[in-house]
């Protein structure tokens, strides 16, 4: 009460309900003041008072309500400020402890690990213990960051904040690697190569030096990618060789630098190489199914890959070997090859040439040594193997039939009777200087000669025995028929009857008069078929010699030996 406070005993309500003396709850002198001494969430609400006159039934009406909140301790939250994570070592770092309630009446102690971070070297407080700067960051400061709050002039003290982890990494240093797989190049070729971090390459920009001394971005035939990881070299020249290195450089992050990457040194020829083109063997005029190698050789460097042409034409890719197997007419010419590496547009040199000429190797032919008088009359057919257009010493080898192992190996092969089964025989010839062997011979047919002889000696021979067997017969018919008698003989016509005979003939008829007469006969009548038709001497031709003398006249006299 405002007047004479003393006079009076007061009585404590919360919520119209009146309080009592219990545990954490007292009241001062005459109840005049209330002490909560520790506070809970149920104190909270509304308190009044009301005063009574001491020794008197007097008492006062309730006062007016005084509210009384009860809050929890709030729990402070840690925040990492560097908007990045993992940190480098060398960079800077900012963690941040605060209350969301009335940040300013609070202090903050930082704890790391759970113990208590204390103010050093590159660790500073900011305002009331809020803000926790590293600005070095080293490897020691990586853990989990607590913080707790106080409230100033209160002895109330939060519980520590959920932890805030700090990842430090040491600065990692770049790789140089070459994207062409060879570290010498020769004048006009393209370089390229890379510079990386293992981890995060692409939050990374990087420099380039070459001898220790870095690059100029626009250096002639050199370019740079665009952030700055790849480096070409478009056309490469003597002062692009060196030792080549680089450096990263975080984005966002200057303080973030690494070192410097191992060196890779790049070697760059003074000319170009020329490609040595071999032949195996060696021979600029090959025969006809020989086996031709050829090689490619470049001395210096590596990668190369291969292409082969036959005058102007591209032949399969055959990679460092170029082989023809069975060589023929159609590879004859002009060979070269190319050595090529790299792509868009490719590094290329050519080789030397060397042409080669194919021709047919020589071939063997059959003869028959047998002349034809004696296949009739000896036992064997006598072959000989020849390899015209070659007057070289020749070793020859006989093959007979379909059989491919070989009969016999002189230039001379006989033929038996009895071998009528081999109907072909061929021959090759071998040696041991080039060509090694020849064409085989066309095959030479025994057969038809072998059964000729055969034939004919069956037939001379049935001929000779028949012969003989006739001889033998006329023999013994000689000796065994027996001799005729002159009766038994039969009487003998004399077909041929001399002049006087003929005269003294009464039948005989006088042929030349019918064949020299032209006149035509006489019907036969009764008389004259009884005339005597005999020619004799006297009897007259029917000829005139006014006719005579008319043929005569015609051809000249040629028959004058007819005139008188």
């Amino acid at each position: 009460m405002e007047d004479s406070p003393d006079l009076w005993t007061y009585t404590w309500y919360r919520g119209g309900q009146e309080v009592v003396q219990e545990a954490g709850v007292s009241f001062g002198s005459e109840g005049s003041d209330l002490t909560i001494s520790q506070v809970r969430p149920e104190p909270a609400g509304q308190y009044t008072c009301t005063g009574q006159l001491k020794g008197r039934p007097v008492k006062s009406e309730p006062s007016k309500p005084q509210s009384l909140e009860v809050k929890e301790i709030p729990v402070p939250s840690v925040a990492l400020q560097t908007p990045w994570s993992p940190v480098f070592t060398s960079e800077s770092v900012e963690l941040k402890c605060s209350m969301e309630d009335s940040p300013d009446l609070w202090t903050y102690t930082w704890y790391r690990g759970g113990q208590e971070v204390v103010q050093e070297a590159a660790v500073s407080f900011g305002s009331e213990g809020s803000v926790l700067t590293i600005s070095q960051v080293r490897p020691e400061h990586a853990g989990q960051y607590t913080c707790t709050g106080q409230l100033k002039g209160r002895p109330v003290k939060s519980e520590p904040s959920k932890p805030q982890s700090l990842e430090v990494k040491e600065i990692p240093v770049p790789l140089v690697a070459l994207q062409t797989p060879w570290p010498d190049v020769f004048p006009s070729e393209k370089a390229e190569m890379n510079c990386k971090m293992q981890d995060s390459p692409d939050d990374w920009t990087y420099t380039w030096y070459r001898g220790g001394q870095k690059m100029a971005v626009q250096e002639p035939g050199v370019s740079f990618g665009s952030d700055g990881s790849q480096l070409v070299i478009s056309s490469a020249r003597q002062e692009h060789e060196g030792e080549y290195n680089c450096t990263g450089q975080l984005k966002g992050r200057a303080p973030v630098t690494s070192e410097h990457s191992k060196p890779l040194s790049l070697s760059v020829y003074d000319k170009k190489p020329t490609p040595e083109l071999i032949q195996d063997p060696g021979h600029r005029k090959m025969y006809a199914k020989e086996s031709i190698k050829f090689s490619c050789k470049v001395s210096a460097s590596s990668g190369w890959e291969f292409h082969w042409f036959k005058d102007s034409a591209k032949l399969p890719n055959q990679g460092e070997n170029y082989t023809i197997p069975s060589a023929s007419y159609v590879n004859a010419g002009a060979h070269r090859c190319r050595a090529t590496r790299g792509q868009e547009p490719p590094f290329t040199t050519d080789s030397n040439t060397i042409t080669i000429n194919v021709e047919e190797r020589p071939r063997a032919t059959v003869t028959l040594l047998t002349g034809w008088s004696e296949v009739f009359s000896a036992d064997r057919l006598d072959l000989k193997c020849e390899v015209h257009g070659s007057e070289d010493t020749w070793n020859y080898t006989w093959f007979g039939g379909s059989e491919q192992s070989p009969l016999s190996f002189n230039a001379k092969h006989p033929v038996m009777s009895k071998d009528v089964n081999q109907s072909h025989y061929s021959c090759m010839g071998n040696r041991s200087s080039r060509p090694l062997y020849s064409q085989r011979s066309e095959p030479f047919k025994t057969t038809n000669l072998l059964l000729k002889r055969r034939v004919l000696l069956s037939i001379s021979g049935c001929l000779f025995f028949g012969i003989i067997a006739v001889f033998i017969g006329c023999i013994v018919m000689r000796i065994t028929r027996k001799p005729v008698t002159s009766e038994d003989k039969p009487e003998e016509v004399n077909l041929f009857l001399t002049r006087a005979e003929l005269q003294a003939s009464d039948v005989a008829p006088c042929p030349l008069a019918e064949y020299v007469s032209d006149e035509e006969k006489p019907a036969l009548t009764k008389d004259a078929e009884d005339i005597d038709p005999v020619c004799h001497e006297s009897t007259p031709l029917p000829l005139s010699f006014s006719e005579v003398e008319a043929e005569t006249s015609e051809t000249n006299g040629g028959l004058k030996s007819f005139k008188y």
